[in-house]
């Protein structure tokens, strides 16, 4: 496979953002080719990624209690990409995106608990926020091309295999929020009308599961590539780019799912093996792990060479993590 490693060094990270210089990143238009040349698809011009409806698991952080605030959890998401959007925004056609192959991505990385609220008064806790914490070694997104068009949203398989085009970590510290719906406590702890379905789509495939409402939002997620297959994407780096970094952009989150079905499992890219969705009976109440409806898209930063001396950067470098010294080397291999 055709493939670069890129690492960097950090160089004073607390001062200047994402370790590089104080200027901002902009959204980019880049050259990719959809199917990497194996069916002849021509080069497109894309700023967005338009990902599906999909499933994010919070592992092991329900129930949440004043005694978890400071704690650390992990985030595991997956999704099959929608539409390739182009520099206006318009999704492109005729790609065979989804009919000759697919595109997915699995995503991994840790949130801390900021604070939990009780906006009502009445002893529940209904509000949390919540802090993404970046690192190399805790994060990791990798995007998949597949000429099996076999990504399963209810069975959480297909997602993670095909020929991996991109791997990225977690960059930025995002902050979030997550806020239930009282009314959909059970009747004993205070609600009106109690749990409803988890599975709202279509046919219920979670017979006995129930769910609380709730919403929330997350801020900007800022991934930093650190490898990449150049027969998909041809030109990521090229004249003075030396930073593409994945901007998910207000990811909206939603209970109960309503779009798509509900995981029963999610991979786990960091650790490389499958997390089942262990919700219990009442999904936000009972735990471990809570299933939440998230919708996403990604784009691509920008940022061009600084003045020379100015970065500590070992050969062609990206932006390394905050909290990090040396980012993880890794290739491109499922």
């Amino acid at each position: 496979m055709n493939s670069h490693i890129y690492r960097a060094l950090l160089a004073t990270a607390a001062a200047l953002p994402f370790g590089i210089s104080n200027a901002a990143l902009v959204p980019s238009t880049v050259n990719i080719d959809p199917d990497g040349g194996a069916a002849g698809q021509s080069a497109i011009a894309i700023e967005a990624l338009d990902w599906g409806q999909n499933s994010t698991l919070t592992v092991a952080n329900i129930p949440l209690l004043p005694t978890d605030i400071g704690s650390i959890f992990t985030i595991l998401t997956q999704a099959t990409l929608g539409n390739f959007q182009n520099p206006s925004g318009v999704n492109l056609i005729g790609t065979g995106l989804n009919t000759d192959y697919e595109w997915t991505v699995v995503i991994a990385f840790e949130e801390r608990v900021q604070n939990l609220l009780d906006t009502t008064s009445n002893g529940f806790l209904d509000l949390a926020t919540f802090q993404t914490v970046p690192g190399a070694a805790t994060s990791e997104l990798v995007i998949y091309y597949d000429t099996a068009v076999n990504a399963n949203p209810l069975l959480g398989t297909g997602y993670n295999d095909g020929t991996v085009v991109l791997r990225a970590d977690l960059s930025s510290v995002t902050n979030g929020n997550f806020q239930v719906d009282e009314s959909s406590l059970p009747l004993p702890l205070g609600g009106t009308t109690g749990p409803v379905d988890l599975d709202q789509s279509g046919a219920n495939n979670w017979p006995g599961t129930t769910t609380l409402v709730g919403n929330g939002s997350t801020g900007n997620l800022t991934f930093t590539v650190s490898a990449v297959d150049n027969a998909f994407f041809p030109d990521v780096f090229a004249g003075s780019i030396i930073n593409m970094d994945m901007l998910f952009g207000n990811v909206s989150q939603q209970l109960p799912f309503a779009q798509v079905d509900p995981a029963q499992q999610l991979w786990d890219p960091v650790n490389n093996v499958f997390v089942a969705s262990a919700v219990g009976a009442i999904n936000g109440l009972n735990g471990p792990n809570e299933l939440i409806q998230t919708d996403f898209n990604a784009s691509f930063l920008t940022e061009t060479v600084p003045a020379p001396g100015s970065l500590v950067l070992v050969g062609i470098g990206l932006a390394a993590l905050g909290g990090g010294s040396l980012r993880r080397r890794r290739a491109l291999t499922a």
